[in-house]
């Protein structure tokens, strides 16, 4: 998997942040918790050299969390569960959706919005590899989310299948240290 082709994949943990729509979600501005449990199928065996250390380059740029999702998930082969905390700006959420470094080659289909739910679909092609995401999430009142993200890859080292549950518990309207995607 090259850090093009997985970048996308954490980003879509932050979704939540973000509407493509008028209508935004209804879930507070603050410190949020978020814990995502993932399942892969078809992961590759093995990275050639080359590719892990552009991977390594590129976890170097990225924000604390994504960095740390990615380890996690390369320690766990696609799978395991990680918990993580998430500033949300009040700006954050009236922006339009946004998926990383590579949103130049995907496609975002907001398939419903309002403020209780999203469902969204995202078709990614970079050199040869092709995903195809869906991201259905329902708010369960001001303070709490609950997502699933279904991810099929393909690529010249064979199909991936990812499926990640995700829960979003708002902890406090004080962020601390932790800086929202806006603010990185």
């Amino acid at each position: 998997m090259s850090t093009k082709f997985g970048i996308p994949l954490f980003a879509l943990t932050a979704l939540f942040l973000t509407s493509a729509t008028a209508q935004t979600l209804n879930v507070k501005p603050g410190l949020w918790q978020v814990t995502s449990t993932r399942e892969g199928a078809g992961a590759p065996p093995s990275m050639p050299p080359e590719k892990l250390a552009q991977m390594q380059q590129a976890m170097e740029k990225m924000p604390p969390e994504g960095r740390a999702r990615m380890e996690a998930m390369m320690k766990g082969a696609g799978g395991g569960s990680t918990t993580s905390q998430s500033c949300v700006l009040a700006e954050d959420l009236k922006k339009p959706l946004a998926l990383g470094a590579s949103s130049e080659n995907c496609t975002r289909t907001v398939l419903s919005s309002s403020p209780t739910g999203q469902e969204i679909r995202v078709e990614c092609d970079s050199k040869g590899r092709k995903s195809t995401s869906m991201m259905k999430m329902s708010t369960a009142g001001p303070e709490a989310w609950n997502a699933t993200l279904d991810v099929n890859m393909t690529g010249p080292q064979g199909p991936m299948i990812m499926k990640t549950k995700m829960a979003g518990k708002w902890l406090s309207s004080d962020c601390g240290s932790v800086k929202s995607t806006s603010q990185k």
